[in-house]
């Protein structure tokens, strides 16, 4: 005999009475929901009526009723649309669902594949109108009670949010650790003990939170941080390492702002923030406009702020000059629709940068040069390693090593080229060495579109000072 799509479908006796059983926490096991004895009570209603044929047990445990995505009753479904099973019977309704679309999508299911289906305690059939019916009120009245548990758990987790307090389990954001002290507080002129719970900032772990923030600020990419990361003496000692997807979730992440998220609604809570927030927003505007970078590179990229506030995007313009098509590249600030050109940033900025290098011996470039060309080379062996433990895929492992490799190259001639020419003028520098030194020693420039001039040029703190 065939079903209605065709599958062959075994004869009456041979299909089976399926049993399904369901458990999601001990506590309904301590409260007689326990998988052994929902089996037993079906054992005795089977025996009881006298059903005939052979039984198949589905056991499901630690499975919410949500959904119908749970490994038992996913094998049970496939059961039913190969034939096999000719009645389900469960202990209660709201062990095989609790939701009003499961239940419809199983009663079509039952009713396509002529199975019958029995909910003892509710005493019901579904091959008759009423039992469907019944079955409908029931599990209306499950969701009812389902959806009225969550919204009075929601509102309580938004009151405690409220009042400051990171209300979330599980495992601390990496940067904080929990901890909780115990306090007197006075209740109707009772003195009451109350234990208040938290986060504080773990010293370790949220110098590496800054460290990924401000290698994202200087426009590394998420895997290239993610890389760097992991190179840090703390994570090898720790044995932890972070994938580019963990990367960008962090730096997305205004928990380190002091500012939690709960249900898309954003509450301020009573932590130390570990990044400023003026800064975050600063590092996720660099990050949402990557993708929107035009193809020409620039050297302030990323860096140029108007001083409405706005960081400026790159834009350029091709002009015909003596014949010859130019590219000339400019800032634009969003807001104020007024733009600077690169030229001008330029002249007012590369010549205050390169005052440091009047001040730098000679063997301590070299040296830089050196840790430099080391350090691509261990960027290509952590490349490597990421490749063979599968966390990168074959497309993005050769793309990256061609890039370091590039890279390496480069510096090697900028090497050389140094050694031999020691006092080479900072405007003859090459692009990747301008914007190296840029990227070193610049944080941000504020720029008067009005005027065309920089207010404001922001460098970065020396190391060691």
């Amino acid at each position: 005999m065939l079903v209605n799509d065709g599958v062959q479908k075994l004869n009456a006796d041979e299909r089976k009475i399926a049993k399904y059983c369901r458990e999601s926490t001990k506590r309904q096991a301590q409260d007689g929901y326990n998988l052994e004895e929902q089996e037993r009570r079906i054992n005795n209603y089977i025996e009881l009526y006298e059903m005939k044929g052979e039984t198949v047990l589905y056991q499901e445990f630690g499975a919410s009723a949500k959904n119908l995505k749970r490994p038992k009753m996913r094998e049970l479904i496939k059961d039913i649309k190969a034939g096999k099973i000719k009645c389900v019977i469960v202990y209660k309704l709201d062990r095989l669902v609790r939701r009003l679309t499961s239940l419809h999508e199983m009663l079509v299911l039952f009713k396509k594949y002529d199975v019958s289906f029995v909910s003892m305690s509710e005493n019901f059939d579904t091959n008759t109108a009423t039992g469907r019916m019944v079955c409908n009120v029931i599990i209306s009245i499950a969701e009812w009670e389902q959806d009225t548990n969550s919204e009075r758990t929601n509102e309580a987790l938004s009151a405690g949010a409220r009042l400051g307090n990171y209300i979330k389990g599980g495992k601390p954001p990496f940067g904080y650790v929990r901890y909780s002290e115990k306090e007197v507080i006075m209740i109707n002129g009772r003195k009451k003990d109350f234990v208040k719970k938290g986060l504080k900032i773990h010293e370790e772990e949220s110098e590496v939170i800054e460290y990924i923030f401000n290698l994202a600020y200087d426009n590394y990419s998420f895997l290239e941080i993610a890389l760097m990361v992991n190179e840090l003496e703390y994570m090898k000692t720790i044995k932890k390492t972070y994938t580019e997807y963990q990367i960008r979730n962090i730096l997305h992440n205004k928990i380190y702002c002091g500012i939690m998220t709960l249900k898309s609604d954003e509450y301020e809570i009573n932590i130390d923030a570990i990044i400023d927030l003026e800064f975050f927003n600063k590092v996720n505007k660099i990050i949402s406009r990557r993708s929107k970078v035009a193809i020409n590179d620039y050297l302030f990229k990323n860096k140029i702020y108007c001083n409405c506030g706005d960081l400026c995007e790159q834009k350029s313009t091709n002009k015909i000059n003596s014949g010859e098509c130019v590219t000339y590249l400019y800032y634009y600030c969003p807001k104020c629709k007024k733009r600077i050109n690169e030229s001008i940033l330029i002249d007012y900025t590369l010549d205050k940068i390169a005052k440091y290098r009047k001040n730098t011996e000679k063997d301590i470039i070299i040296k830089e040069y050196q840790n430099e060309l080391n350090s691509i080379e261990e960027l290509k062996e952590n490349m490597y390693n990421f490749y063979v433990s599968g966390k990168i895929s074959g497309d993005t492992y050769i793309s990256m090593m061609m890039r370091y490799e590039d890279d390496y190259k480069k510096k090697k001639a900028e090497y050389s080229t140094f050694i031999t020419e020691y006092e080479i003028k900072f405007n003859q520098f090459s692009f990747d060495k301008k914007k190296k030194l840029i990227n070193n020693k610049v944080k941000d420039i504020t720029v008067d579109l009005d005027l065309k001039i920089p207010l404001k040029i922001e460098l970065k703190e020396e190391k060691g000072k």
